[in-house]
Formats: structure tokens, C-alpha cells, sequence
């Protein structure tokens, strides 16, 4: 039953298949570095620069983004889950198209900064990659909105969200490889890619 649900599992990952242009390539968590003792919340993967597993490599699953690949060596990287404290993934709300910085916190929770204090969310609401930040690519599904309160110190509204990925049971997951340079991007298709 192992090899079954492992193909079910591979079969998703693949017909997930990448945004226009970007190319995608499988591969295998090999192991996890979550909780207090660990230097950054990460995963490692089975394929590095020699594979396509390049610095800024975003990395995701049919549910949604799981981080970018930090540092590669030639036959695994490691991966920075959005959940680590240094994570910063440019958003946008995929109802109302509000922009916003998604922070991890070293825990199960996500915060979206920077969001005005005007706009609403509502809890449930479903954050995208903005491809503002020059690494992900517009439209992958990152976080679900838990709470949204305006804030006594900020001006912008404090947002707590969960990730739509959990990385302590991923065992497959997608790179996402940009275009080559020179490519034009026709249309950038936005939710499940």
C-alpha cells in the first residue's frame, strides 16, 4: 500500500504542472529541520544545482507554496519554509487583490504585514504570490487568514494566517524553474497551476 499511495502522491505533484513559462522539476524531501533547536525551519531536498535547484528556486506543492531553495550544493539544497522568521514572500488577497508581505513566525502561524487598515479581510481568505518580489511567480496559493484586527500601534492591520502547506509531512515536492532570459511571458494565470 507504501507504493500506492506514493504514486497517488507523485501523480498529484505532476499534474500540478508549473505557471506558464516556468518549467517544474519533482523532487524527494530527504529531511526536516522544524522546531526550537533547529538554526532555520527548513527542509532538505534530493536535488541541487546540478538538477535545476538554484538559489531563489521557488519551491511548492499542489496545495501551495512550501518556501525557495536557500543554498544548493550539487546534489541537495536546503529549503527556507515560509514559516521560518527570515521567510518574506510578496501577497496579494485573492478576493479583494490586497497587497501584503507574508512573514513566517518559527511556529504554525504566518503574519501578513503591511496591509492598510481599510481593506477588508475576512478570515478564510485565501493569499496569493504577488510576483512582486522577483522570485515567486504571480498566482501560487500561500496562506489562509486566520484573524484580522486593526492595531493600536501600527497603521496597518495585524493578520494572522496558517499556511496551506504543512512541511512536516511533505515528501514531494515541485521547483519551479523561471523562464530563460530573453522569454517572453505571454499571461500569468492565477490559483491551483
Amino acid at each position: 500500500t507504501e507504493d500506492r499511495e506514493e504514486l497517488l502522491r507523485l501523480r498529484n505533484l505532476l499534474s500540478m504542472g508549473p505557471p506558464d513559462m516556468w518549467r517544474g522539476v519533482g523532487a524527494r524531501v530527504i529531511a526536516n529541520r522544524l522546531g526550537p533547536e533547529a538554526a532555520l525551519v527548513s527542509i532538505t531536498l534530493d536535488k541541487g544545482f546540478l538538477n535545476g535547484a538554484q538559489t531563489n528556486t521557488p519551491v511548492t506543492t499542489p496545495r501551495g507554496l512550501v518556501g525557495r531553495v536557500l543554498r544548493a550544493s550539487p546534489h541537495s539544497a536546503t529549503v527556507l519554509l515560509i514559516t521560518d522568521p527570515n521567510s518574506r514572500v510578496a501577497v496579494l488577497s485573492q478576493n479583494g487583490r490586497v497587497p501584503g508581505i507574508l512573514s513566517g513566525t518559527g511556529d504554525e502561524f504566518l503574519e501578513i504585514g503591511y496591509v492598510p487598515p481599510y481593506a477588508r479581510i475576512q478570515p478564510g481568505e485565501i493569499f496569493i504570490t504577488s510576483g512582486q518580489d522577483g522570485i515567486f511567480p504571480k498566482g501560487i496559493p500561500c496562506a489562509k487568514v486566520v484573524e484580522a484586527r486593526q492595531s493600536d500601534t501600527s497603521p496597518f492591520q495585524m493578520i494572522t494566517a496558517a499556511p496551506l502547506v504543512t512541511p512536516d509531512n511533505q515528501e514531494e515536492v515541485l521547483l519551479l524553474q523561471p523562464p530563460t532570459p530573453g522569454q517572453r511571458i505571454p499571461h500569468v494565470r492565477e490559483g491551483p497551476y
